[in-house]
């Protein structure tokens, strides 16, 4: 109901175990675009049932505990991380939420510290601040990932991956979004586009 002013803040957050227990897999790492309930909600749940380390802004460092992940499972990244994972290398990039309509965002904020109880509803999920990252495998392929439509020109220049997955725009509130996004990145062979 975002979009149809249905829409309730205080709609308390689930995790679906056995979902996430027969889709989430198990993963090495978990890469948090921002924090906002569609983005972090199964997180704590599908890190604390795989040891999966979680890679994310202080935010989600600060949600991450504060739902009960351990802090040695925890890497808080703001951008400008190159990690070197052996057979692949992350790049994390600065990044921006998408903007609605009215120029706004749902849920706008930070946590500087840990909450003092686990977050309950989608409300006690803000955006947290917003990353995009990029993954190349030595010898092969780079793909970036975005799970938010908007960006800095400036922290794109030079990436060139070859797979780009863009996130979709809610609004035309960016102006002229997709054409500086593909010129941003070097016109990608492939691109997917994701968060419908």
């Amino acid at each position: 109901g975002l979009f149809t002013g249905a829409f309730d803040p205080a709609t308390p957050l689930s995790v679906d175990a056995a979902a996430v227990a027969a889709h989430g897999g198990t993963p090495a790492s978990i890469w948090v675009t921002h924090t906002h309930w569609d983005h972090f909600g199964d997180v704590p749940h599908l890190a604390s049932t795989t040891g999966a380390r979680v890679f994310g802004t202080l935010t989600a460092y600060h949600l991450g505990l504060a739902a009960g992940v351990p802090a040695a499972q925890l890497s808080p990244v703001k951008g400008g991380e190159v990690l070197d994972f052996g057979d692949h290398v992350v790049e994390v990039v600065a990044a921006l939420h998408s903007r609605n309509a009215s120029y706004s965002m749902a849920f706008p904020g930070v946590r500087t510290e840990v909450p003092g109880a686990a977050p309950a509803t989608i409300a006690d999920l803000p955006e947290g601040d917003t990353l995009a990252f990029q993954v190349t495998v030595r010898g092969g392929l780079s793909m970036f990932f975005m799970g938010a439509s908007d960006f800095a020109e400036r922290n794109l220049r030079g990436l060139a991956p070859d797979v780009a997955a863009i996130a979709v725009p809610s609004s035309d509130a960016t102006h002229d979004y997709v054409a500086r996004l593909l010129e941003a990145l070097d016109r990608p062979a492939v691109v997917v586009p994701v968060h419908w």
